[in-house]
């Protein structure tokens, strides 16, 4: 029997959300294994060589190594009844327009916050992470949360940018969505893609913090009236836009599992 795919990422990552989101769609079992942000770095290097990034989602499927977001929901497609792409490649044009000017600045905006809560980072990261690594968080989750500030150089100033950049992609869905005739509900040729899987996927760190799939629903993850008002202000202000209230839609309605993934025996 051949073992099921393993899936190395960091819990709460929004691209990582994309590609279980593309891996539960298509019906592929896997074994996720979470970690820590930075603590990643040493279980990537291991599982895929010296010679690759260190970044997260890693898809390993059999011999082969997938270590981008958009290659494993390209692998995703090609094994499920239902394709993710036309045959245009538009939606592909439209997933990496997301990867690269919204997946970022989503990030950058949630570490703003987060890194300055230190007991809602222990939180949300805590939901995640293997025995071992909870007591590395416990102990020095504060040193962690500093060092993700440095890396990601956040700011009021960051966050006043990542939020106008995440405003500027949600005008751009919401113009692409109102500028069909009749009701278009998604991206490309009103069908479900990649473009909206992608889109969506990216947004969730921002509604539902800690979270990663429909079936994920920890009492112990914080909401959103926990954190500062400011971004509460922010996050209510995105779920209202067009594109915000297409987002809550098409996650209600198209995330759900085919298959659940295979439990982690590392939890």
């Amino acid at each position: 029997m051949t073992a099921p795919s393993r899936l190395l990422t960091i819990g709460p990552s929004h691209f990582c959300e994309k590609a279980r989101w593309a891996l539960d769609y298509a019906g592929i079992p896997f074994v996720e294994e979470p970690h820590l942000p930075m603590l990643h770095w040493f279980y990537v290097r291991r599982a895929t060589g010296a010679s690759r990034g260190h970044s997260v989602p890693i898809l390993i499927y059999e011999s082969e190594v997938y270590d981008d977001s958009t290659k494993i929901v390209q692998f995703a497609s090609l094994r499920s009844k239902r394709a993710l792409y036309d045959e245009a490649g538009e939606a592909l044009a439209l997933e990496e327009h997301f990867d690269s000017a919204l997946g970022p600045p989503v990030r950058r905006l949630a570490y703003c916050y987060l890194t300055a809560q230190p007991v809602l980072f222990k939180r949300i990261f805590r939901a995640s992470a293997s025995t071992g690594e909870a007591r590395i968080l416990r102990a020095g989750g504060g040193l962690l949360a500093k060092a993700l500030a440095r890396a990601f150089r956040v700011s009021p100033r960051a966050a006043t940018r990542s939020s106008d950049a995440v405003f500027s992609v949600f005008d751009e869905v919401a113009a692409r969505l109102e500028s069909a005739s009749g009701d278009r509900r998604y991206l490309v040729n009103n069908t479900f893609s990649a473009a909206d899987l992608t889109f969506v996927a990216l947004t969730r760190p921002l509604f539902a913090p800690g979270v990663r799939g429909p079936l994920d629903v920890d009492p112990g993850l914080p909401g959103l009236r926990e954190f500062p008002k400011d971004y509460r202000d922010t996050v209510a202000r995105l779920a209202a836009h067009p594109a915000g209230r297409y987002a809550a839609r098409v996650y209600a309605d198209c995330r759900s599992r085919t298959s659940s993934p295979v439990d982690s025996e590392s939890r």
